[in-house]
């Protein structure tokens, strides 16, 4: 991910859909385990309808510290 610049940033990071897509890879694996398709896996994973998403919301802070400051 790039920056608009460099320096120090604060903020907050969520997500949706984390639930529905674990509860879809449980059943896939299970059904998979059930039929001995291993192969199908790519396929299944490729039409899922779950999607997870996730964000973030950064602020920028301040210009970062030169290394020479620590010296």
């Amino acid at each position: 991910m790039d920056l608009p610049r460099a320096g120090f940033y604060e903020g907050f990071s969520w997500w949706t859909g984390r639930q529905a897509m674990r509860d879809y890879y449980d059943t896939v694996l299970s059904q998979l385990a059930d039929s001995g398709r291993g192969a199908q896996l790519p396929n299944n994973w490729r039409h899922t309808q779950n999607t997870e998403r996730y964000f973030l919301d950064l602020t920028w802070v301040r210009e970062p510290q030169s290394l020479d400051d620590d010296l």
